[in-house]
This record gives C-alpha cells, structure tokens and sequence, in this order.
C-alpha cells in the first residue's frame, strides 16, 4: 500500500474545498447510448489494474476482473460528470490516470466478500450495474470529486485532442534540443515521422504504463497535478534524460552525477543514428522504470526535481475545462491514438508500420 496512502491524502486535500454536486450515471444507459466509448472504455480497463496482482495475489483472474468490473463502473460515474462536450472524446489510455485514484481508496477485501456479485470469468466480464460505493473506504461522492480533478487536468494538457497532442510531442522535441544536446545529436538526422511515434506515448501516458511501481506511479499522478504544462514537458524531457543516458552510456559526454546513475541490465552500443534513436526512445524507460530498486531510486531523484522546479512550473487550477479546440475529430482521433498505442508498445516492427502510424499522427518535423 506504500504511496497509495500518500496518494490518497493528497488528493483528499486537493479536493477538499469542491462543493459541486455529483449526479449519477445510469450504467445500462450509458452502455448503449456511448456504445463506441464503452467499447474502447471495456477494452481499456480488461487491459488495466494489472499492477494490483502484485500486491493482492489471487489464484486465479476472478478477483481482477471483479475489480475491472468495480473500476469500469466507477469511471463511467466520473466521466459522466464532466462537461458534456467531452463526453464523446474518450482516448484509449484516459483510464490509466485513474488508476492509481481508484486503488488509493479502493477496499480490495471488500470485492472478496462480494465476489458473488459478478459475472466474469478469466477471458472477460459483464458490466457491473450496482451501486459501487460500498467498495470504497471514502464516499463515492468524494472519490468521484478526486478522480474529476485528475481528469479535468489531463485534458488541461491535451485537450483529449490529437492536433494538441501533436504540438506537445513538438514541445518536448524542442525540449531535448536545448537540454540534451547529446540525445537530440542522435535523433536529429533520424527519419521524424519515425522517431515521433515514440516520443508521443510519453505524451499520451505520462510513463504510466512503463513501471507497475506503485509509489512511483502515485508520484507521477501527483507531479502531474501540481505542475502546468511548460513544466510537464520539462518532466518527461529529464526522465527521458535519465533513461537515455544511462541505457546508452556513449550518449555521455562527460560523467554523469552519481544520484542520476541506474542500473540497466543490458545497455545499449551506439552503432548508427536511426537505429539506435529508435532502441533508446522505444527501451530505455522501460529498461530503468521495470527495476524495483531504480523506482525507489528515482522516487527520490524526482523528490529532489520537485524541491528545485515546482515553484517556477505550478499548476493554476481551472475551475471547469472548456473544449478549446474546435477541430477535433473524435473518430479520428481515437483511431490514431488507438493505433499508434499498439505500434509503440510493440518491441519490433517495421519501418513501413512506423511510418503509416506517424502519417496518420501529422508528425513531420522535430525542428
């Protein structure tokens, strides 16, 4: 439970001032009204939660997909208190932010009690049309509240709008160029359209799905509530830095500081430029943030970040969002993002695949 404590505190205290009312969504309705968000939503969450086998080990997948169904629900009730402009702009991903949310207050004794409850078995489970309040330790209403603040500043970043997305992954380009020159020299004669679908699911995820590290992952949910926009980017630009530099040790010029040396179990040769840029962006995270110890590690290297950078980059809260984009494309939108997300996750593919999916993202040039 270590840093699910924490996260919890936190967001009790961020949302402790909100007197909105809550109103509750029928789960039968939404299923066929928002058939092409549930579906993606069902997908989504079948895929999710996997970080909590590693602290409630069961025998068998019963009790996950019971806690998929509990989870599933939950978000419906949170999505549908956001405003109504967003409520078809659901992207595949969206569920990972609330995840650690949900697990903060989430009783996991409670689904063993209730299991009867449920219709699932290991493949699959059908959606939970109860009441899901009893299986939290606050009341549903405040935990709605939390997971709306989180929510309210994912699209505060992107907009839930690809076109914006796109602009960020630019921002971020630009961001290595100033503050990591040895990187940016590698990638910088590298195809772009190539090179831009990996950068872009940092964007996307936020490195939540690289670590199933719980106090890392609450830290990260934390950092990107307290920090705006400018200072997101330059958090993803130092991870990437730390991740980088030390699965690919010629990067360094020079030696790196000691509190920023991990380890990595098989480090990368420089061999050429394209090939290379593709192994550290689409590696590198993974190779430091999958290591217990280089999580705990960087929970303290992010703690120092935090003491030095938060008071130049602090988040403004906005009230309510606002869809300020007034292009976007739902249908596209979920189909490229849905795309690009299995391409990136894949270790091997080829460059033609790459290039389709980079297309279909609009990403042309990091300069």
């Amino acid at each position: 439970m270590d840093g699910l404590i924490e996260l919890r505190d936190f967001l009790l205290e961020q949302a402790k001032d909100d007197k909105s009312v809550i109103e509750y969504a029928n789960m039968l309705e939404f299923t066929d009204s928002y058939h092409n968000v549930y579906r993606i939503l069902h997908q989504d969450c079948k895929r999710g939660l996997w970080r909590y086998m590693n602290l409630f080990p069961q025998d068998s997948k019963f009790f996950l997909r019971c806690t998929q169904c509990v989870f599933e629900n939950y978000f419906v009730q949170v999505w549908m208190n956001l405003p109504k402009s967003i409520h078809q702009l659901y992207y595949q991903g969206v569920t990972d932010y609330l995840e650690l949310v949900f697990g903060s207050f989430y009783n996991f004794n409670r689904i063993m009690q209730k299991q009867e409850w449920f219709k699932a078995d290991e493949d699959d489970y059908e959606p939970f049309f109860g009441d899901v309040g009893c299986f939290f330790f606050t009341d549903l209403d405040t935990l709605v509240k939390c997971s709306i603040l989180v929510l309210r500043k994912v699209f505060a970043f992107n907009q839930f709008d690809l076109t914006v997305m796109q602009s960020l992954t630019q921002q971020l380009f630009h961001q290595i160029k100033t503050n990591d020159k040895d990187l940016y020299t590698l990638i910088e004669p590298c195809d772009k359209s190539v090179i831009g679908c990996f950068v872009f699911q940092y964007i996307n995820s936020f490195f939540l799905h690289n670590t199933n590290h719980v106090p890392l992952s609450a830290k990260f949910i934390m950092m990107y509530l307290q920090y705006d926009n400018k200072g997101l980017i330059y958090i993803i630009q130092y991870i990437l830095y730390i991740c980088a530099h030390n699965y690919a040790p010629q990067l360094n010029k020079k030696k790196m500081k000691d509190d920023l040396e991990f380890h990595v179990a098989e480090p990368v040769d420089i061999i050429d430029s394209q090939t290379t840029a593709i192994e550290i962006l689409s590696h590198s995270v993974d190779a430091v943030l999958t290591n217990g110890l280089n999580c705990r590690h960087m929970c303290e290297v992010l703690d120092k970040f935090n003491e030095v950078n938060l008071k130049n980059y602090k988040y403004t809260v906005v009230a309510k969002p606002t869809l300020i984009s007034k292009n976007t494309n739902y249908f596209k939108t979920i189909f490229c993002i849905n795309f690009n997300y299995i391409l990136t996750q894949c270790l091997v593919a080829s460059p033609f695949y790459f290039i389709t999916s980079s297309n279909l993202l609009g990403i042309e040039s990091i300069k």
